[in-house]
């Protein structure tokens, strides 16, 4: 399994989802802090670049960015670093940067990486051309490959979230020469386009920031370094799409369900609908799947609801609290076992249902394994 070093400084805040969209993807990755590496730290916390073979820049501010856009972290890298990193990247190992690891690797020149490792920068990613702040979801499209997206189709649409106010790839005054070398070595992998895969031609809301070309990721001349604006790690479960409840390709649907009395009760799936607790005459609108495994029937299910207690005659006893919610509101996920032989019994039409066992797990767990 191949391991991936996930690097920050103080100000780096998006290290802990990039390690969690590696681990998805069946990579090993570890937090590690620049001094680890740069042996300014204690010896059983010291780590060697070459333990790994991925080297991941993540998003936030890193080190305030002051002076401009991932700088300093970039002026520290070559300070200490500056041989091992052109040794990993010769090597053919990986290096990615996303959003701030995308103007890091700007400032490190590893990025476009034209003849190699430039001394001095040869592009920026410089201030929104609407000087906001932009944090939504884009359309990009999969213009070439490169050793990240070797397996991803090429010309595909995918909705990533942006996050950024200095994000507009320019070469200055040299954008016209050096975009063109850009295309002809085929290092633009990514361009913000429309929903329907139409580029952007500079047009906002489409293209975020004034981007030279729609440049959303390039990639150096030998492909195995990365860098791109929009955050992939921020869109590894469908639930992080926008509109993802709408989405017919989920299987799931909207229900209201009415609660004449105070009841718990679940239907099977065979019925493909559930209810929960609520009061008397009340609604509760949650999404339910449209299908699920009869044969071990484990629903892992979530919703804005609230389940409670148990019901009256005591048949499910013990506590059953469960809470869910979406949008600005946090949701909270916890296992929850039912021992008992018979789940359901007959109370407003519900019939008794046989043996099972319900498990509420996580809303990725079910995405992942139920869900799609």
């Amino acid at each position: 399994m191949p391991k991936a070093c996930v690097l920050r400084i103080e100000g780096t805040n998006c290290e802990e989802e990039m390690k969690r969209a590696l681990e998805i993807s069946g990579i090993d990755a570890e937090l590690v802090h620049l001094k680890q590496l740069t042996g300014d730290a204690p010896p059983e916390r010291k780590r060697n670049l070459f333990d790994y073979q991925i080297l991941m820049l993540p998003g936030g501010w890193s080190a305030g960015d002051y002076i401009r856009a991932g700088a300093i972290f970039a002026a520290r890298i070559k300070s200490k670093l500056r041989s091992e990193i052109k040794e990993f990247v010769d090597n053919g190992y990986l290096v990615g940067g996303i959003c701030n690891g995308f103007q890091i690797l700007i400032e490190l020149g590893l990025l476009p990486g034209f003849r190699g490792i430039s001394e001095y920068p040869e592009a920026v990613l410089t201030n929104n051309i609407n000087s906001k702040f932009q944090c939504r979801p884009a359309y990009i499209k999969h213009t070439n490959r490169c050793a990240f997206t070797e397996l991803l189709e090429k010309d595909k649409i995918l909705q990533i979230p942006i996050a950024h106010a200095e994000g507009r790839f320019t070469f200055g005054k040299n954008d016209k020469k050096f975009l063109n070398e850009l295309i002809e070595n085929n290092q633009i992998i990514f361009r913000y386009c429309r929903e329907n895969g139409g580029y952007a031609n500079g047009e906002f809301p489409f293209n975020p920031n004034g981007s030279l070309f729609d440049i959303a990721g390039i990639c150096n001349p030998e492909g195995n370094v990365l860098g791109m604006m929009p955050h992939p790690e921020r869109a590894v479960y469908r639930i992080q799409m926008d509109g993802w409840t709408r989405k017919q390709t989920l299987f799931f649907r909207k229900e209201k369900v009415l609660h004449p009395k105070n009841s718990f009760g679940i239907f099977g799936p065979e019925k493909t609908a559930m209810q929960f607790l609520g009061k008397k005459n009340s609604h509760s609108e949650f999404l339910c799947p449209i299908s699920a495994n009869p044969q071990n029937f484990q629903w892992k299910f979530w919703g804005p609801i609230r389940a409670v207690g148990s019901d009256s005659g005591g048949r499910n006893s013990g506590p059953m609290r469960m809470e869910f919610s979406f949008g600005h509101k946090n949701f909270a996920l916890q296992n929850f076992s039912c021992p008992q032989k018979k789940l359901l019994y007959k109370r407003n039409n519900i019939e008794e249902f046989g043996d099972g066992k319900i498990i509420f797990d996580s809303i990725a767990d079910y995405v992942n394994r139920v869900g799609i």
